[in-house]
Order: structure tokens, then C-alpha cells, then sequence
């Protein structure tokens, strides 16, 4: 029997289920726990689909506690990081390196990531990025530049708002979910 491969992503998200790769997801939260509750089995199950992960915290939930909430469900996290399949890291380090935010940069960033994914031999790039820093000045532009630019690409992104405040989405984002 002739197997096709499918173009569908595990997302590690009981109530998405899978979902074909350019899908951004949105996610409203109001704790820390939330956060956890999502981005842990999103990125365990991207880890099991051989994806390149990179995880881009801001508060509620900073790079030592993701890392600690992670390890919890991936025991051999360490593995991960040093085949460097994983970077967690924190916005000020991916979206403001240069002070201020510029959204050409972090977008041009995140195709070159999904590339060397690729040629490194991993499935593809699966993302979260929490806008809780974000001004909403750049907030229409990051999220139009954003879907553009990996829709077509080997991509899952998990877009994070806090509250009501990410509201604004556009429908080119296929769930919208709150917790």
C-alpha cells in the first residue's frame, strides 16, 4: 500500500488536532499557567515531528521557566537543545536586539530559521512568539508582514496575545482560541 505524506502538523493541542503546515494559530491568555498549558504540548509534539522549535518568551512566562515546564514533559530536553533543535529565548533577544522593534528583521529572521531548519534535515519550523511587549503601533504590521511571509512556508506559528487585547486579529489566522 502506497503511503502519501501528509502535509498535516501534530500541534499538540487537544481541541486543534492537526493542522496542515503556514498555519498561524492565536491564542488569548490571562496567566502564566495558560501559557503552559498550551505551549508545552505544542512544543513537545513539535519535537516528536522532528521540527525545529523556537520558543520567543516575554513575561508572564521567561526563558527559565519555560525551560523548567518543558523539561517536565520532555525529559531529555537537553538532548534537544544541543542538537539544536529547540532555542528558547527571550523577546528582547529576537524582536528588540536593536532597542526598538522592527518588523522586517524578526520576519526576515524567522524564513532564515525555517531554511536552515530544512537543510539541517528537521521537518520544518514551529513557532510561538508572545506579544505581550508588543505596542499596538506595531502590532498590524508584524501580524500582516508575518502571515504573508510564512504562510507558504514549512511553518506552524502559535501567535500569543494577552486578554482582549490581541482582538484585533485578522481572519487569516484559522483558530482563534481562549482560555
Amino acid at each position: 500500500m502506497l503511503r502519501v505524506a501528509s502535509n498535516d502538523r501534530k500541534t499538540g493541542i487537544e481541541v486543534v488536532g492537526d493542522v496542515p503546515r503556514g498555519t498561524h494559530l492565536c491564542q488569548f491568555y490571562q496567566t502564566k499557567e495558560d501559557l503552559i498549558d498550551i505551549l508545552v504540548p505544542y512544543f513537545k509534539a513539535g519535537l516528536e515531528n522532528n521540527e525545529f522549535c523556537m520558543w520567543v518568551t516575554s513575561e508572564p512566562l521567561r526563558v527559565q521557566d519555560a525551560k523548567a515546564e518543558l523539561r517536565k514533559a520532555v525529559s531529555n530536553l537537553d538532548d534537544y537543545i544541543k542538537k539544536g533543535q529547540i532555542e528558547i529565548t527571550d523577546y528582547c533577544e529576537w524582536y528588540t536586539k536593536s532597542g526598538k522593534f522592527d518588523a522586517d528583521p524578526v520576519l526576515n529572521g524567522w524564513v532564515e530559521k525555517e531554511k536552515i531548519a530544512l537543510e539541517k534535515g528537521f521537518e520544518g519550523l514551529r513557532l510561538t512568539g508572545n506579544t505581550f511587549w508588543l505596542e499596538s503601533k506595531d502590532w498590524e504590521r508584524l501580524q500582516k508582514f508575518g502571515i504573508e511571509a510564512l504562510s507558504a512556508q514549512e511553518v506552524l506559528a502559535l501567535i500569543l496575545g494577552r486578554g482582549i487585547a490581541g482582538a484585533n486579529l485578522t481572519t487569516e489566522h484559522i483558530f482563534k482560541l481562549k482560555l
